[in-house]
């Protein structure tokens, strides 16, 4: 059976409002956080799909991760599936200079970012925060960004 869907979102008018007006304050230089939360099937990742897609016009970069199920957990799953994502995008020079200090907390989400004769680092909780803030702050420098990370069930 194929699955046909429609390429607008009917009924979302409330939710919309929502989602363009965080855009506003992002393009604005304004932080938000907007959860979108319901029962499986109501149109949650569609709602986010077209909030990556205004996004992307805009020029915003979009950083996205999902907290699929694997049977073994993973910590921070949707984070470094975000953050990897971006981090892929540098020049193969390595990290941005100005995540220098923090390099060593983004390598526990992101290995890769780790340089090969650097020891393996755990970061707490707070110095973790601070590297994705600083992150977030380098990423969204001049045009903005967004962080979507479905799944958190």
């Amino acid at each position: 059976m194929t699955r046909i869907t429609s390429p607008t979102v009917v009924g979302r008018e409330h939710e919309w409002g929502h989602l363009r007006r965080a855009l506003d304050r992002c393009r604005a230089g304004s932080g938000t956080v907007v959860g979108l939360v319901g029962e499986a099937g109501i149109g949650k990742s569609r709602l986010a799909a077209g909030l990556i897609a205004s996004a992307e016009r805009d020029g915003l970069h979009v950083l996205t991760g999902r907290a699929v199920d694997t049977g073994t957990p993973v910590p921070f799953r949707a984070l470094f599936e975000a953050v990897a994502g971006y981090l892929r995008t540098l020049d193969a020079g390595g990290t941005d200079p100005r995540l220098a200090a923090v390099g060593p907390a983004l390598s526990q989400l992101v290995p890769d970012a780790r340089s090969r004769d650097a020891e393996p680092y755990r970061a707490s909780p707070m110095e973790l925060a601070e590297a994705l803030l600083r992150l977030l702050a380098v990423v969204g420098t001049g045009r903005g960004c967004i962080v979507v990370l479905e799944d958190l069930h």
